[in-house]
């Protein structure tokens, strides 16, 4: 069920446990200038990637900070723009995670789909530095690979 900002029901929606990766940056704040993979009217292709082998597309998010669907924003929804995009504030699991933020039920990370197609576990302990260079676009991050949870 998606609901208002006032937890009231709107609707059911089809619902996922991946959304895409809008970065580093807070999604409300400015939905058209993520420095991720997906933001509102964005046209990328993955030659706007510096380095799509260590850069996140999409990423996984438990259902228990909230629901989240591939339908689009819905207007009037409660935190509608984070229900299809993430953020990396937090790395995933946190105890203080928000429904912007990335999630499993695995207790050791969360799953995040790169973009060379590869899909690989993403720990809890990661560095934040790492998980934020991880969750853009610069062709400048350095990302080292031993951080993998294999």
């Amino acid at each position: 069920m998606l609901t208002a900002e006032d937890d009231s029901p709107l609707f059911m929606v089809g619902r996922t446990n991946f959304v895409g990766v809008f970065g580093t940056l807070e999604v409300e704040d400015d939905p058209a200038n993520g420095d991720g993979a997906f933001f509102q009217n964005s046209k990328l292709s993955l030659r706007d990637f510096g380095a799509p082998s260590t850069t996140f597309l999409v990423g996984e998010r438990s259902s228990r900070t909230g629901n989240s669907t591939w339908i689009g924003v819905v207007p009037g929804a409660g935190e509608a723009m984070a229900r299809i995009v993430g953020v990396v504030d937090h790395p995933p699991n946190h105890e203080h995670a928000h429904i912007d933020d990335f999630s499993s039920d695995h207790p050791q990370g969360a799953h995040f789909v790169f973009g060379d197609t590869s899909v690989r576990m993403i720990g809890n302990d990661i560095d934040a530095d790492i998980y934020k260079a991880l969750a853009t676009r610069d062709a400048r991050d350095e990302v080292p690979g031993t951080m993998f949870k294999d």
